[in-house]
């Protein structure tokens, strides 16, 4: 049974007058956020439950930290308690939503894992958590309770911020920009796109026996600052970066497909800014459609097909509102893909497994296995016409592939998601994505 919601102070008083079981009552600590420096502090008491044979939680070691007009679920601190005992973090935050003057909830707003980038961004985690006291090590260890476990008066939050408007300025870096296309009209529009960026090398990989072989070596020599390098075989989107990025100069490798064109001139400095920071191996865009839908907003796993793309074809979502801010995720798309040439040598580039399908995706995954963190960049929006010039499907073989070897991985959870919206279709709109498996020859 739910249960029930309460004020701030009738919540108080409803944990104080629990008598559940005859294990001794602990004062945790109730502390109402102000923006007065001294926030007054109520002492109130909940009923802990017993972590072992002999071990119990002391709620002494806890205050709960709520901002005026927020009340928690009667059995919130348990639930955060319980998981500050089980994970050691120092502060425990959760879902919530909002109800209305008649006691109606409505509007929830589901929270990712613990994201040091996109709390740099906006304060997702809100006002409302609980606090341990008696810390040490990492003060700001965060961990997640993906339950609603706090109920906001009807009203705007305050933590929907946008990103940061301005530019970073990144240190002057050469990039090598590898581009794969088989059409002269896309390479043509792409590589326009370019023109304006400073400090580019860029290298055309021509998939050629299309019929368009002149047309695409001509559009390749027309482009200046443009190396070609001409693959004959059939398509193999890991194959031929691998190669391309064995010509590179560049300190960092960016991976560009042929349908995608930048929406505005600073698109590459904040995808280099983040790309250049210690310990982030991958950098993805804002990807959308020409319509201004999303096409890319980062890849989440553990989906029946083992990685999808939330809030595609959609213009965002309330219950997730963090879908167009700048974050860590597990992994991010090849269609537009910045990673340091080191990184990219040190776990041996794209895995020639996959040649068309879930590439990108390995290769993040195996740079967050390496240490690497994988960063969403949201500030930086390009256009995507989606597999313009190739039919979308998957294949049985590689998915079979990626689900085998990321087993474990996949079983947990993405998180930087939400388990209370992996199945929403609002933000995985591709219900019919099973039946998009596609059994294909290698030469397909």
């Amino acid at each position: 049974m739910m249960a029930p919601v309460h004020s701030t102070l009738e919540t108080v008083r409803y944990w104080a007058g629990q008598k559940l079981l005859h294990s001794p009552l602990h004062p945790l600590y109730l502390k109402l956020t102000r923006k007065e420096p001294k926030p007054q502090t109520y002492e109130a008491y909940l009923l802990a439950e017993r972590l072992g044979p002999a071990a119990e939680m002391d709620a002494s070691r806890f205050r709960m930290v709520l901002e005026p007009g927020v009340a928690p679920r009667a059995d919130a601190a348990y639930w955060l308690m319980r998981e500050a005992e089980r994970s050691g973090a120092t502060r425990v935050y959760a879902d919530e939503d909002q109800v209305d003057p008649e006691g109606r909830r409505h509007s929830p707003v589901f929270r990712p894992g613990w994201s040091p980038e996109l709390a740099a961004h906006c304060d997702y985690i809100g006002g409302c958590y609980l606090e341990r006291l008696d810390a040490t090590g990492d003060r700001h260890a965060y961990a997640r309770v993906p339950r609603v476990l706090f109920h906001r008066a009807t009203g705007p939050r305050r933590y929907e911020a946008a990103n940061a408007a301005s530019a970073p300025s990144p240190r002057p870096a050469l990039t090598s920009v590898i581009v794969c296309s088989r059409s002269p009209r896309l390479l043509k529009s792409c590589l326009r796109g370019l023109a304006t960026t400073k400090d580019l090398e860029i290298i055309s990989v021509l998939h050629m026996g299309q019929g368009q072989d002149d047309a695409l070596r001509q559009v390749a020599q027309r482009i200046s600052r443009t190396m070609p390098l001409e693959y004959g075989e059939g398509f193999h989107f890991g194959r031929m970066c691998n190669q391309a990025a064995a010509r590179a100069r560049g300190e960092y490798l960016l991976f560009l497909n042929d349908d995608v064109t930048p929406l505005h001139p600073e698109w590459l400095d904040y995808m280099l800014a983040q790309a250049q920071r210690p310990h982030v191996g991958a950098v993805g865009a804002l990807l959308l459609f020409p319509d201004g839908r999303i096409q890319h907003a980062g890849v989440l796993t553990g989906t029946s097909n083992g990685a999808g793309h939330p809030g595609r074809l959609s213009n965002g979502s309330p219950l997730w509102p963090w879908l167009t801010m700048t974050r860590e995720q597990l992994a991010v798309t090849g269609a537009c893909l910045l990673m340091p040439k080191r990184v990219f040598r040190e776990i041996d580039g794209f895995d020639e497994a996959f040649p068309v399908n879930y590439n990108d995706v390995d290769l993040c995954l195996r740079a967050g296995k390496a240490g690497y963190r994988v960063i969403q960049e949201c500030r930086a929006k390009l256009e995507h016409a989606e597999s313009a010039t190739r039919k979308i499907g998957i294949r049985y073989g590689e998915r079979r592939l990626f689900l085998d070897r990321w087993a474990n991985l996949l079983a947990t959870g993405d998180p930087y998601f939400n388990p209370n919206l992996t199945d929403n279709e609002l933000l995985l709109p591709d219900p019919d994505a099973p039946s998009r498996v596609i059994e294909v020859t290698d030469a397909g």
